[in-house]
C-alpha cells in the first residue's frame, strides 16, 4: 500500500522525524489500521538506541530539537527500566509518540523489516510498518500478519502482555468482528520431561 504525502498530509511531520533519527520507523497500530481501512490515532515510532545511556540522550534531545525548531509541543509521557535499559517515550505534537528501544541500534532501518522490535509486541496485528520513501511510505507487514488478518484472527502472545491491558482493549474494540488466538511464543525454547515410571 502506498501512502503519499500528497494524499496524506497529516504525516508531513511523522516523515520528516523518521528521516531525522537514525533507524527510526513507524510501526504498530498506525500501519495495520491503514492496510485494515480503520481509523487511526497515533503515530508510533521506534527509535534504535545503543544500550549505552549517553546515546539515549543524544537522541532523545534530536528528537526534541526537532520538536522545538518547528514549535511543535514536547512532554516527555513515559519512561520505564527493562532490565538495565531506560524506555523513554516522548509525544511530541499531538499524535507523534517517539519509543526510544535500547540495544537494537544497528538492526533495523528503512529497508529491513524491524523483526527483532515485533519480537516484543504482544499483538501480531501489530506487526506491521513504514517504509519510508521520498513521496511518503509503503505499508508492509509481516507474513504471519497477513496470514491471521485474512481470518481474522488476533494473534496474541499471552507472555508478552495482558488481554486486560488498556491496549489491548483498544485493540479488541476496533476489531470485534476478529477472534483472539493464544500463540505460543516462538522465541521460547520447549522442554520435555521423561518419566520412566509411567507405565507405557
Amino acid at each position: 500500500m502506498n501512502i503519499t504525502l500528497k494524499e496524506y498530509p497529516q504525516f508531513a511531520t511523522a516523515h520528516q522525524l523518521v528521516k531525522e533519527l537514525d533507524g527510526a520507523v513507524i510501526a504498530g497500530g498506525l500501519p495495520r489500521d491503514l492496510l485494515n481501512g480503520k481509523p487511526y490515532s497515533d503515530i508510533d515510532i521506534f527509535c534504535p538506541v545503543h544500550s549505552e545511556q549517553q546515546h539515549l540522550v543524544e537522541m532523545t534531545l534530536k528528537a526534541a530539537k526537532f520538536a522545538y525548531d518547528r514549535n511543535l509541543s514536547v512532554d516527555l509521557k513515559t519512561y520505564y527500566f527493562l532490565g538495565n535499559a531506560i524506555i523513554i517515550r516522548l509525544r511530541i505534537g499531538e499524535n507523534i509518540d517517539v519509543c526510544f528501544v535500547p540495544g537494537h541500534a544497528s538492526e533495523w532501518g528503512d529497508k529491513k523489516p524491524p523483526t527483532e522490535l515485533f519480537d516484543e509486541f504482544d499483538f501480531v496485528c501489530c506487526q506491521a510498518w513504514l517504509e519510508r520513501t521520498e513521496e511518503g511510505f509503503i505499508a508492509r507487514s509481516t507474513e504471519l500478519f497477513n496470514s491471521l488478518n485474512e481470518r481474522k484472527i488476533l494473534g496474541f502472545y499471552p507472555d508478552r502482555g495482558s488481554l486486560n491491558s488498556d491496549h489491548a482493549e483498544r485493540i479488541l474494540a476496533k476489531y470485534p468482528d476478529y477472534m483472539v488466538l493464544e500463540l505460543a511464543n516462538p522465541k521460547q525454547k520447549m522442554s520435555a520431561k521423561y518419566d520412566d515410571d509411567i507405565p507405557f
